[in-house]
Parts: structure tokens; sequence; C-alpha cells
């Protein structure tokens, strides 16, 4: 076994986003066209590509969860892009399992559990995973309506059984060396980028969502609240790993985090607007950035100044008129929807079969469609029953010990994690917070990335192929005060 240096070689980071991007073109451009022939060649392709570079395939997840909102066909069968790289890095990892476990049999047990600790997730959040199994297994078994099973059984594998396998999927890559985590978080971000620009070639061409007297944004999202549910996870983490623990600010992270900031203010979603400032300006007060939560605070009031300018109506209506006071009706018939099913909930995607010919009220009936009580308790009380509470209540846990230890280190990229799950509780109190395929992966993701970095012991042929030797060590990559990764 051998060490991981201080830094990959920039050789081998450029090959991996190389890899990276060709799986990207892989999957993207079927989904895309929407031809059912090129679905099927892509697969093939991904596959193959899987057995030879899975940790690829892997790394290619986060890039897509901002582009994910168009399937792949496959006949009569949609396949999800984020379930079509997912299973096949299943697949690729298999045979690499079964090699792993027989090596792991013929080492001292020292070794064994050192080796164990790189790959596996610590105890308490593997058992937040498979919790999350057993909620979505009870869900099922206790649907408030059967008629709706396909429904059901399709969002718990879209949002229970790929971002599960996903999270299990990228640990132990992400503990091969700390740059893998950057590389996670930048290729999260370059998606968010990719995504910010299709919008605005949209909203130029005429497209975009009226409401409240002002065009939204949504680019290829169904509708600019998707589009601000993903958006605003990246922006969390782009800004605070180019704020954090420096000297002077990131530029190669703060520009492109500046691009997706002005697009999701053109989403006009003022849950996105709360949960990013609480995300971001909650952690530089713990991290103690002062000169940076000023600088936040500035930012958030000239943002919000900019929005009561441009959408004086939407802005003052969040609770009080249009769309924004359907939400208090809409709680009161969960609440209600939740005392008829206090320990099972009603199950996944039940929402709306419940809600319209029984919970509605009535001054809420322009809203009759909503398939969702627009707030994260609400939803996984009545997706999950009471052991979706626990989860969320076991995931707040974990980011509050890993934020304590990540202060002590000074990790940054673990401090913009647990921003980005702020955000995404807060958000998701007034709106969607993860039960859609890529809410679900990027909330696992940002779990995944919540464990400080350690200098790890690396066993893998995939890593061992393409780790170069260790340039210096005379840089200091705790402040990085001249430069960035």
């Amino acid at each position: 076994m051998q060490r991981a240096p201080e830094h990959l070689h920039p050789q081998v980071i450029a090959r991996e986003i190389a890899l990276i991007s060709i799986v990207i073109i892989i999957v993207a451009i079927p989904a895309i066209l929407q031809l059912g022939l090129l679905s099927w060649a892509a697969i093939g392709g991904l596959l193959a590509f899987a057995f030879v570079y899975p940790r690829s395939v892997i790394l290619a997840i986060p890039a897509m969860i901002s582009l994910s909102f168009q399937p792949m066909l496959l006949g009569s069968f949609e396949l999800n892009v984020l379930e079509a790289l997912t299973i096949a890095g299943v697949i690729g990892y298999t045979p690499r399992f079964f090699v792993g476990f027989w090596k792991l049999t013929r080492i001292e047990p020292e070794d064994r559990y050192r080796y164990m600790r790189t790959i596996v997730p610590d105890r308490l959040t593997a058992g937040i995973a498979f919790l999350l199994v057993i909620a979505g297994i009870v869900s099922i078994i206790w649907m408030a309506d059967g008629a709706h099973a396909a429904e059901s059984l399709r969002l718990a594998r879209w949002t229970i059984v790929v971002p599960v396998a996903f999270f299990f999927l990228i640990v132990p890559i992400l503990r091969q060396h700390a740059d893998y985590r950057y590389i996670a978080v930048g290729l999260f971000l370059a998606g968010a980028v990719a995504s910010s620009i299709l919008a605005l070639i949209d909203g130029a061409l005429g497209g975009g969502v009226q409401a409240d007297a002002v065009t939204r944004l949504s680019g290829i999202a169904p509708h600019p609240n998707a589009l601000a549910l993903v958006l605003d996870r990246a922006l969390v983490l782009g800004i605070l790993v180019g704020v954090l623990f420096r000297n002077r600010i990131a530029r190669n992270w703060l520009i492109p985090s500046a691009l997706v900031a002005v697009v999701l203010l053109l989403t006009f979603s003022r849950g996105a607007f709360l949960g990013v400032g609480a995300g971001i300006l909650l952690i530089l007060v713990i991290a103690q950035a002062g000169r940076f939560a000023v600088a936040m605070l500035g930012a958030s009031v000239t943002a919000f100044v900019a929005m009561m300018m441009t959408a004086p109506e939407r802005t003052l209506s969040f609770l009080g008129g249009g769309s924004g006071s359907m939400r208090i009706e809409l709680w009161q018939s969960s609440l209600n929807m939740i005392s008829d099913h206090v320990m099972t909930g009603v199950g996944l995607d039940q929402f709306l079969y419940q809600y319209s010919p029984r919970y509605i009220n009535p001054a809420a009936w322009p809203e009759r469609f909503t398939s969702h009580p627009h707030n994260i308790l609400l939803d996984s009380w009545l997706s999950l029953g009471i052991i979706g509470l626990i989860v969320i209540g076991m995931i707040g846990l974990i980011t509050y010990r890993h934020v304590r230890t990540a202060l002590l280190v000074q990790d940054r990229v673990t401090l913009a994690a647990a921003g980005a799950l702020i955000t995404v509780a807060v958000h998701g109190m007034v709106d969607h917070s993860y039960f859609l395929p890529e809410l679900a992966v990027s909330a696992w993701l940002l779990v995944a990335l919540l464990p400080p970095s350690h200098e790890p012991v690396i066993d893998d042929p995939e890593s061992e192929e393409t780790q170069e030797p260790e340039l210096s060590e005379d840089a200091d990559s705790s402040t990085e005060s001249e430069g960035e990764r």
C-alpha cells in the first residue's frame, strides 16, 4: 500500500477531466436529441467505458445533476441520466469489489481496518443511508393508494435506490485523495454553469415562465423553481470554497459562481434567495470569516433591492398574495393528511392523489394539482412516515459533528457542503427539497463531501495506473495564499 501525495499531478487531473467529458458526451447527446436508437448505443458505450474507467463514470454524475432534466428514451421506458450513470458505475465496480474483497482477506488485521476506513462511510452515515432504504420499503408497503403503486416505485428508484448507490460508490473515490473532493465540487459547479448558460440563451430567445408580472428563467428545467433548486446548492459550494480560509478570494471559483448567481436571481425564486443567504452567511459566521460575511450581507441586500425594483409584486407576495399565499392552506391540508397517517405517511409520490380529492382547502383550488407540500418536514413525513423525520434529524447531527472537526483542520469543502445542506433545509421549508432525482443525488453528494479529508491509503488498481509521484511539500495547502486549487 502507498500513501497519496499532497496533490494530484496536473496531468492526472487533466486525464480525469478528459475521461469524464467523454462520459458526459455519451449520455448528454441521446438525452438532448431524444432518439431511442442513440440511447441504446449510448448505454452500450457507457457500460463498456465503465468496466475500464468506472471512477470517471461516477465523477460525471455531479456534472450532470443540473443537466439531468431530459431522460434517455429506451423504447417506452425512460431512463434518467443520473440513473444510467449510477447503474453503469455499479456494473463497472462490481468486478473490482470482488477483487478488493479477496485482497482484504489476505492482509493483516491492522491494514484491513485502515483500508476499510478509506472506502466505507462512517457507521452513522451508512446507518442513515440504510434507514432511508428501510423507510422507502415501509412507504411502499403502506402506501395510501395502491392504484398508483407504479408512481411510488418509480420515485423510490429515483430518490432512494439510485442516490444511496451513488453515495456508496463516490465515498471511496473522494477518500482516495483530497483533490477528488475539489474535482467533484468543481464538476457540480461546472454543470450549474452550463445549465445557467442554457437558461440565459433560452431567455434571450423568448423562453421562460411568466409569473407575478415578471419573466422567470427556466432553461432546460421544467420550471424556474426546478432550476433554482439545483443552482442554489452549487452556488453555495462554489462561493464558500472560493472564500473560506483564504487571504484573498479564489477567482476560479468566484467567477463561475457569479454567473450562476445572476441566473439564480433571474429565476426569481424567493426560497432560493433565502436559502443561499442563510447557508453562506451562517457558515461564514461560524468560520469567523468576518469580512467575507459583511461582503455577503451587502451582496444579499443589493440582490434584494434589485428584486424589489424589477419584481416588486413577486418579492412582496411571498406569504401574503399570489402563489405564495397558497402555501399556508397547503401546509394546513398537509397537517390534516398527516393526522390520518401519522406513522407511515401516505407514501412516495402519493401526495397529489390524496390532496386534491380529500384534503384540499377550497381557497387553494387553483393549485389543486400540487404534487408535494412545499415543506421539507411535511414532505418527508408524508412520503416516508415518521422515519423520514428521523433521517432529517440524523443528517443534521452528522453535519454538526463534521463542521466541528472541519473548523479545527480548516477544511473548506466540508464547511461548503454544510452550507449547501443548510440551503437545502431553508429553501426546502417553502419548496421542494429532496424527492426529485436531481435533488436526491445532489443531497447525497453533499453528505459524501461532509467528512474532512485525510491522508488515505490507496489500494485501487485504477488509482495506481494514474497516480504520479509527489511534486513538492513546501506549499501550505491549508491557506493556499499563492493561488487556488
